[in-house]
């Protein structure tokens, strides 16, 4: 493995985050920059949703389509 997947894997996740440090009732904003409009949105949500498998495929669409989201905590 390289140095920087090495470096990669011991950041956590965006949901292994969450877990780590909210409850699962908690809101939390996140934040989406869109690059073409340079458009920031906040998104509210619960901690149980932002670590749930569904959201890193939110993440992922959100980022496909010229969205600036992390899907990991740096």
């Amino acid at each position: 493995m390289s140095h920087v997947g090495r470096a990669l894997s011991l950041i956590p996740a965006a949901s292994e985050y969450v877990l780590a440090y909210c409850e699962l009732t908690d809101r939390i904003a996140v934040l989406e920059l869109n690059r073409d409009c340079s458009e920031t949105v906040e998104h509210i949500t619960n901690a149980k949703k932002a670590a749930s498998p569904e959201f890193p495929a939110w993440i992922h669409d959100k980022n496909v389509n010229r969205s600036d989201l992390p899907s990991r905590m740096e």
